[in-house]
């Protein structure tokens, strides 16, 4: 639970009238390296590694959405899409690598339960004929978006987890968590934090997949997961893992800091194009709001 991949996990070139410039050439390592010094922050979970992950997919779908239900009109199909409610500061409760800083705060507020998703783009569902597929690959057509099947800083942060799980700082203090746990009547208990909520946790609480979104944690899985998260403090094991997974990803960072830039400058590039998009073509939250039956 301390660590959620999610996972893992684009402008019109149309509108644009031209292709998306190639980066010709690396960057130094200097940015990367102003990057890894920002500082750290473990009640954010910030990590050395954050910039340079692809954190869009969620826009992404929405801008695929909204063209494809243009696509859509234009062939006399009626299918809008509705606004989005805006991002807030409440609503992050992962960093950009999609990983969840469990807090006290967030057990609180969440227990074990994944926080609300803020994206309910239909675009990955709306290929069901083939009117419909036409469309979806004409607004991938335009967003121009590449997924490769493992992208290299989703994969830096994996090898700099598993790495960090390993160490005898994270293993120590993981066996203090687990007797720190032990009065809470977990009875499939582990040794490590990660792999809470465990089985019999997750039934109990009804935390299979992701059908707990949306729904209020019990009292007693927020009693639990408060308990988890003070244990992962009081134990040290919170403070060993984000330090450990930091230097891991400083180190891997500097390694490979001239790829990973000129795969960040593409990020953001792609990102420029989806805004473009939902900018163009989302409906105002007013205007939906305030349509019959739309009301708040």
């Amino acid at each position: 639970m301390s660590v959620r991949v999610a996972a893992a996990s684009a402008a019109a070139l149309a509108l644009m009238g031209g292709a998306i410039a190639v980066v010709a050439s690396a960057p130094d390592a200097s940015s990367a390296r102003a990057s890894a010094a920002a500082g750290m922050d473990v009640d954010s979970w910030r990590l050395p590694l954050d910039r340079y992950v692809d954190d869009s997919a969620a826009d992404e779908r929405y801008a695929e959405a909204l063209l494809v239900a243009r696509c859509l009109r234009s062939r006399g199909i009626d299918r809008p899409v509705p606004s989005r409610p805006p991002t807030t500061a409440e609503a992050r409760t992962t960093s950009a690598a999609g990983l969840t800083p469990f807090s006290e705060e967030i057990a609180a507020r969440f227990g074990y339960h994944q926080a609300p998703r803020r994206d309910r783009s239909p675009s990955r569902e709306t290929a069901r004929d083939a009117v419909s597929a036409a469309c979806l690959d004409e607004a991938r057509t335009v967003l121009v978006t590449d997924h490769p099947e493992i992208p290299l800083a989703q994969a830096l942060v994996a090898e700099a987890r598993d790495t960090t799980s390993a160490s005898a700082a994270v293993r120590e203090a993981s066996d203090r968590w687990a007797m720190c746990m032990s009065p809470h009547g977990v009875s499939d208990l582990g040794t490590r934090p990660v792999d809470m909520p465990s089985d019999s946790v997750s039934e109990r609480f009804g935390l299979a997949g992701h059908a707990d979104r949306g729904s209020a944690p019990s009292a007693a899985e927020v009693e639990l997961a408060v308990a988890d998260a003070t244990c992962r403090v009081t134990s040290g094991y919170r403070d060993a893992y984000y330090a450990g997974e930091w230097s891991q990803q400083e180190s891997l960072l500097l390694a490979n800091a001239d790829e990973l830039e000129r795969s960040r400058v593409e990020i953001e590039e792609k990102k420029k194009r989806i805004a473009r998009v939902i900018d163009r073509l989302a409906p105002s939250r007013t205007t939906a709001t305030e349509a019959p039956g739309g009301r708040r």
